[in-house]
């Protein structure tokens, strides 16, 4: 068993190993076409546009409708793979 002396170095090793603290991101998103929802892996989506109240995310150049305003899916996006406020708007 470790010290008490030691327990202050102990709990910074720790730390290291766990790394930051890091949000969970969603991995896939729903997109709706007429009565049936589709998923989309986030891995495979390049971008974003916004167009009339709409989100449209971007895979292999087609575009899938998504029900919610940018700025929500903005944050719920993993600002390391979607860089934010970065929507080209049609």
């Amino acid at each position: 068993m470790a010290a008490q002396s030691d327990l202050p170095e102990l709990l910074k090793e720790l730390a290291a190993q766990l790394g930051p603290s890091r949000r969970d991101y969603p991995h896939r998103i729903a997109s709706r076409v007429g009565e049936r929802i589709f998923f989309l892996d986030l891995s495979q989506v390049t971008h974003f546009v916004a167009r009339d109240k709409l989100t449209y995310a971007i895979v292999n150049g087609h575009s899938h409708a998504r029900r919610s305003e940018h700025r929500r899916m903005e944050s719920r996006l993993d600002p390391a793979r979607f860089l934010p406020h970065f929507v080209r708007r049609w």
